[in-house]
């Protein structure tokens, strides 16, 4: 049996696929949620499944208490492995099962190089602390395999592990796109998906667009993702705008009908290794969505071709300049990326690899292989 402990679960997570099918497949695993600070409500995509508990990390009591409860579980459970995915519950999950010595302590790098470069000593030590723990650690890219050995972990210990998307869901999309579906604003709307904090860069867009709209007044930005530490700068830089030319909403867990929406989309991460994976890119793609993108986590191993302009990074004007492009008259010059390059990253994948990670050290998965 093994214990799979989650946290900060958001509309994109990955990890309720992979839980969702390992209890479809009545595989033996019990899934606890950890609660961070203000989490109110569970995610919708955990209500369909089935939790054994959650536990709390509101507070410092909260965290005592979560901590304990999690040494009891380990010691009566004594499970095969564990598996934890978001920070909270991989700093928890991790430390403790290694102090209660259960053999397979597993857990995904989601993130990349912000905690190193942030100056802050406890959260280096505890990620320091974690990456010596674990027995097993998923890159989900190239570039966070190689960050996970820059920051010395045991190359025999990082396992590579593509994110996935649903690729036929996005090819759907691009069929509809392709057949001018009715509804489709009449106006050019640009899109935007993305946490607003600054290594996102979304205030590099916002910039841009503030020029854009001056030659294409009917022009809408339209950017989805949870209000973060950059949500105060873009609101000034968007203010001096129309107020119907752009709009802010909450993250969506239904991101691929919105790029029906787009006309034009735009992911410009400040650095090459800030995004350790970037699965918008990987989902624009498969859209067929024109895209302007800054090259960080996996567009370094894609080979883009005619199927997205890239610029520099921390570059508004190079934005500026590829959208006035490409909605110039160059909307239709931009060539959807091949069905055959996406399809490893495919969600079915992905989950099977996971499935044969976690459970092939426990004799009853022999009986219940994924395919």
């Amino acid at each position: 049996m093994i214990i799979i402990l989650v946290s900060e679960i958001n509309p994109s997570d990955l990890t309720t696929s992979i839980i969702r099918t390992a209890q479809e497949k009545n595989l033996p695993a019990k899934v606890f949620y950890i609660y961070k600070k203000n989490e109110k409500v569970i995610h919708p995509g955990l209500k369909t499944l089935t939790l054994e508990g959650s536990f709390s990390a509101a507070s410092l009591q909260s965290q005592i208490f979560t901590g304990l409860n999690l040494i009891k579980l380990f010691l009566f459970d004594r499970p095969n492995a564990l598996y934890c995915s978001g920070r909270i519950a991989t700093i928890f999950g991790i430390f403790l099962a290694r102090i209660c010595l259960i053999p397979n302590r597993v857990f995904t790098r989601h993130h990349g190089v912000e905690i190193q470069e942030s100056g802050s000593i406890l959260p280096k030590f505890l990620e320091y602390l974690v990456n010596r723990f674990a027995t097993k650690i998923v890159a989900i890219s190239q570039l966070s395999s190689e960050i996970l050995t820059n920051e010395g972990v045991d190359p025999k210990k990082i396992e590579l592990i593509y994110n996935g998307i649903d690729v036929e869901r996005g090819i759907a999309v691009r069929r509809l796109r392709e057949s001018d579906v009715p509804g489709v604003d009449q106006y050019p709307v640009i899109g935007v998906v993305s946490r607003l904090t600054q290594w996102k860069g979304v205030q590099y867009t916002a910039l841009a667009f503030t020029r854009i709209i001056e030659l294409f007044p009917n022009a809408r930005l339209e950017i989805y993702g949870s209000k973060m530490d950059s949500f105060d700068e873009i609101s000034i830089l968007l203010s001096k705008l129309p107020a119907n030319s752009y709009e802010f909403y909450d993250p969506d867990d239904d991101i691929f009908s919105k790029f029906l929406r787009f006309d034009l989309f735009i992911h410009v991460p400040v650095d090459e290794d800030v995004e350790a994976f970037g699965l918008v890119y990987l989902e624009a793609l498969a859209t067929g969505v024109p895209s302007i993108f800054t090259s960080s986590g996996i567009l370094r191993e894609f080979e883009l071709e005619s199927s997205a302009i890239t610029v520099p990074f921390r570059d508004s004007k190079a934005i500026e300049m590829a959208a006035l492009r490409l909605l110039g008259n160059d909307l239709k010059d931009i060539t959807p990326v091949q069905i055959s390059k996406l399809e490893q990253f495919d969600l079915k994948k992905m989950v099977d690899k996971y499935l044969m990670l976690l459970f092939s050290s426990i004799e009853t998965f022999s009986h219940s292989k994924p395919h």
